[in-house]
């Protein structure tokens, strides 16, 4: 399993996009953090200069492979509202 962090947009300041892949499961979502493009790294995915988001982006990482493990076990469906949800949760952001 791959869970990967990008860039995505046509202006200056662009949204992070979390994408979890393996095999045909392919998904993508918005994290809903604007980051202009000299500020991320992304060789590295990480924010340049930014210790507190950059441990908020690998919480969120960890929280997506633990949720899907216990999710995929359990016998849940995991799609593009799953990966949202996993997203929210990890960023405490109200419904």
């Amino acid at each position: 399993m791959n869970i990967t962090f990008t860039l995505k947009g046509a202006k200056t300041i662009k949204k992070l996009y979390v994408r979890l892949y393996q095999n045909k499961l392919d998904l993508s979502v918005s994290t809903d953090m604007m980051l202009m493009d000299l500020d991320w790294d992304a060789e590295n995915q990480s924010i340049k200069n930014d210790a507190e988001s950059n441990l908020n982006i690998q919480e969120l990482k960890v929280s997506i492979l633990r949720r899907f493990n216990k999710d995929f076990s359990s016998g849940v469906i995991i799609d593009k509202a799953w990966l949202q949800k996993c997203v929210k949760t990890s960023f405490m952001r109200p419904n």
